[in-house]
């Protein structure tokens, strides 16, 4: 009996960590930090015949899709997320600065081994088969005006928020304003 007690100390999770490879969250982070600034500088200097991008541009619309180790980066639960074109250099800026606060470490952690990814803002479904951007705003301009919030301070909150375009909120806020006329 007490062999046995003694043998319930050993773990295969204990096993498997033992091996496993430290994780240097500051090492880590440079492939990506070296990623989203190329790409920045790719973006500002017009260069989109690079290869290897990690975005690509199309009716003004910037696809964005990171790669670690070869494999692609999930990030909003997506390995390829879209955005208006003139927004794409706040956002890599955004993102560096999110990467260099330790946000994405999980993710760089786990990448390529499960299904761990990053979320920035409210989870949102592709556009394929899924809610349209705007969709999304007029569900969140329902929420706040249920809470008892004016059109002009949800108007305030979700524009420096950021997680919708500006189009977007003003397009479901004139319909809003213009129901209510």
């Amino acid at each position: 009996m007490a062999l046995a007690d003694l043998f319930k100390f050993f773990t295969s999770d204990a096993t498997e960590k033992y091996h496993e490879p430290a994780f240097d969250p500051a090492k880590a982070r440079k492939p990506l930090l070296k990623g989203i600034e190329r790409s920045k500088i790719q973006f500002e200097n017009d260069s989109l015949k690079s290869p290897n991008r990690w975005f690509s541009i199309k009716n003004g619309v910037v696809a964005f899709h990171p790669k670690l180790d070869g494999r692609p980066l999930v990030i909003n639960g997506l390995e390829e997320n879209h955005m208006p074109s003139e927004r794409f250099v706040e956002f890599l800026e955004l993102m560096r600065k999110e990467v260099e606060a330790g946000e994405f470490d999980e993710v760089i952690a786990a990448h390529g081994k499960g299904n761990v990814d990053v979320h920035i803002g409210k989870t949102r479904k592709a556009s394929a088969g899924g809610r349209s951007m705007v969709s999304n705003v007029r569900s969140s301009v329902s929420s706040k005006l249920r809470k008892g919030k004016s059109l002009d301070e949800i108007e305030a909150e979700l524009k420096a928020d950021a997680k919708f375009s500006a189009a977007d909120i003003d397009t479901v806020l004139a319909e809003r304003r213009a129901a209510n006329s």
